[in-house]
């Protein structure tokens, strides 16, 4: 057997400038979910995964904070409040017709780069990831004068990992 290296840079200041040189002062956000477990830190009692859904409070406002959590800043030079280009999006992914959701989001998305993305962790066998199961491992990218890209990152379930492999963590169980 050979030794299987892993080269890797994490999505953040330096990817972004490196990726987009040039336009590498917009948003960043990688997909996440939010896992809660018992007071003994044993017993799984679920987690929310990133979605583009639309969560609001009372009278419309969209609940930043579960944004922030789910689809966390990275690479902020300034505030991880600032989530109104990340909001258009969320308001374009839940247009209820099939028209306007088609025109807005190709408007907004590099599409391209998103089927790329979901490809690579279709060929890689990574049930991992947001656009699949389990709605993490995912980055999106809004330069300033471009749409929003998707770079897919943390691949490593594809490598051999399969649904349920980990006894005991139910969390890593795909649903069926």
């Amino acid at each position: 057997r050979q030794s299987v290296l892993e080269d890797s840079q994490q999505p953040g200041a330096d990817f972004v400038s490196e990726y987009f040189p040039g336009d590498d002062d917009g948003p960043l956000h990688k997909s996440g979910d939010w896992v809660e477990y018992q007071d003994n830190g044993v017993g799984y009692l679920g987690d929310l995964r990133a979605t583009l859904g639309n969560f609001t409070t009372t009278g419309g406002v969209k609940k930043t904070a579960r944004y922030r959590w789910l689809w966390a800043p990275r690479a902020v030079d300034t505030t991880a409040n600032a989530f109104s280009d990340f909001f258009a999006l969320v308001d374009a992914h839940n247009q209820s017709s099939a028209a306007l959701y088609q025109s807005q989001m190709s408007a907004l998305v590099d599409v391209p780069s998103w089927m790329r993305a979901q490809a690579v962790q279709r060929i890689a066998g990574n049930w991992d990831t947001w656009g699949w199961s389990i709605g993490k491992n995912m980055y999106v990218y809004k330069p300033s004068g471009g749409r929003w890209a998707m770079i897919p990152w943390d691949i490593d379930f594809g490598l051999g990992l399969a649904p349920g492999d980990r006894p005991g963590c139910a969390r890593h169980r795909v649903p069926r």
